[in-house]
């Protein structure tokens, strides 16, 4: 969970948090371990998000383009994508 763009690149030492991921996901293709990519991502305007979600309504409550399906802060993150 959170490998998306977004979330991987606010860390501090990325580079570190990603290197591991991706030896994680190697790991995992290597055993046969099936994974499963989740994004956390909205249409435009945010239609999904409801008042009563505090967490996302923020998100919603915002100008421009955060978090929409689109955008590359929703991608999952090339060091460790499908």
């Amino acid at each position: 969970m959170d490998v998306q763009r977004g979330v991987v690149e606010r860390f501090a030492g990325a580079g570190e948090l990603q290197s591991r991921l991706a030896r994680a996901v190697d790991t995992a293709r290597g055993a046969a371990v099936p994974l499963i990519f989740v994004r956390v991502a909205f249409r435009a305007g945010h239609p999904e998000v409801s008042v009563n979600n505090r967490s996302f309504s923020a998100l919603a409550s915002q100008a421009g383009t955060r978090f929409t399906d689109d955008s590359e802060a929703t991608q999952i993150h090339p060091a460790v994508g499908p």
